[in-house]
C-alpha cells in the first residue's frame, strides 16, 4: 500500500482523504503481478482503515496545545 500513497482522492472544504484512486491502484497491482481478485478482496478494508487514520492525523496537525 505504500506504493499507492500518491494515488489518493482528496476533497472537501477542509481537505480530507476520500479514498484511493482505484484505477491507479489496480494498474499498479497489475504491474506488480498482483491478482486483481486479491486486490478486490482485500483493498476495501485496507482503504477504509488507511483513510480513517490519514484523516485523524490530518485533523490533529497544528492543534497541539489547544483545548477543544
Amino acid at each position: 500500500m505504500q506504493r499507492s500513497g500518491g494515488q489518493l482522492r482528496v476533497g472537501g472544504l477542509s481537505p480530507q482523504v476520500l479514498g484511493f484512486d482505484m484505477t491507479a491502484v489496480l494498474a499498479l497491482g497489475a504491474a506488480l503481478s498482483i491478482s486483481s481478485l486479491a486486490i478486490a478482496e482485500f483493498l476495501p478494508g485496507i482503504e477504509r482503515a488507511m483513510v480513517q487514520r490519514l484523516n485523524e492525523e490530518a485533523g490533529s496537525v497544528g492543534h497541539e496545545g489547544f483545548d477543544a
